[in-house]
């Protein structure tokens, strides 16, 4: 049996729109959609991709990202307004997590809370990724970080404020990690003495438009400790024709037949039964790649 040998089938923004638009009777085979067409259906893409980012709709394993965040000593308060910046490597000495990072030349600053390595080494000096950053003071330009240990290109961008944390934990100086409970806002409010030092073991999560804000139980006795988040980033836009869908290859095609949906009211196409059972069962198939939330206790027998 000769079968392709490949499993990296992909479809581009383009692409989808034009799938979408062939759903409603807008688009005949080998045709082209008008600009117009490509900005209202890429405008109605956005929207739903920004409303299947709730919690409802699944852990979304592929959005989770681990970030970083050193304690400080004087404050319980961290507000966060995560950005990305592009890098390659200068030298062969490792920029990590927690390292502040300055630019050479413009003198900005930030501290680094994930390191994502897209190619090469830091050993062999051609280490090539991203950075998300946190607290940046002033703007990077076309420099060298940290003297000489890595190149950027440009200033950094906008990380979208993530959706939720899915986890967290407190790590101490020996790598030993604490599990911390997310609070209400009743159950923070209700916390007396929240000036006071100590060993933070809760927290209170609150998402705002551009930034998050992380407020702690207590001020940390400690700068040798950090909190470690697991958090739900956003789904990327599409911002162009050529963008690849931020999404596992399962989900193409609810993308398609749910989309299909989302801009037919504005072509005055109706909506027939075939296609609604494409979009709802699409979405239940994409759904079901998605592992469940639970956790599972196994307990010796007693009869022995």
């Amino acid at each position: 049996m000769a079968t392709s040998g490949s499993t990296d089938f992909s479809v581009n923004c383009l692409e989808l729109i034009k799938a979408i638009l062939r759903q409603i009777g807008e688009l005949a085979e080998g045709q082209t959609p008008t600009a117009e067409q490509v900005v209202d259906c890429r405008e109605a893409m956005n929207m739903l991709l920004k409303q299947w980012m709730g919690q409802t709709h699944t852990l979304k394993m592929w959005l989770r990202k681990e970030l970083t965040i050193v304690l400080s000593t004087t404050s319980s308060e961290y507000i966060l307004q995560i950005r990305r910046l592009a890098f390659t490597s200068g030298g062969t000495t490792a920029i990590s997590v927690g390292d502040t990072i300055t630019g050479a030349t413009g003198g900005a600053t930030a501290i680094v809370c994930c390191v994502t390595l897209t190619s090469g080494t830091w050993a062999g000096g051609d280490a090539a990724g991203e950075f998300l950053i946190y607290g940046q003071v002033g703007t990077f330009e076309a420099e060298e970080l940290n003297t000489n240990k890595a190149t950027i290109a440009a200033n950094s961008t906008q990380y979208g404020p993530f959706n939720e944390i899915v986890e967290a934990v407190l790590r101490n100086s020996d790598s030993q990690d604490i599990p911390m409970k997310q609070l209400t806002e009743a159950e923070y409010m209700a916390i007396g003495g929240k000036g006071s030092t100590g060993t933070p073991r809760k927290y209170l999560f609150i998402k705002g438009i551009d930034k998050v804000v992380v407020k702690l139980d207590v001020i940390s006795t400690t700068a040798e400790s950090s909190m470690v988040l697991v958090v739900k980033r956003e789904i990327e836009d599409l911002d162009a024709n050529t963008n690849d869908i931020d999404m596992p290859r399962e989900w193409y095609r609810a993308l398609k037949f749910n989309g299909a949906i989302e801009v037919a009211p504005e072509y005055g196409a109706d909506i027939s039964k075939t296609l609604a059972y494409l979009a709802s069962d699409s979405l239940e198939k994409a759904l079901s790649f998605e592992p469940e939330d639970t956790v599972i206790y196994f307990q010796p027998g007693l009869d022995y």
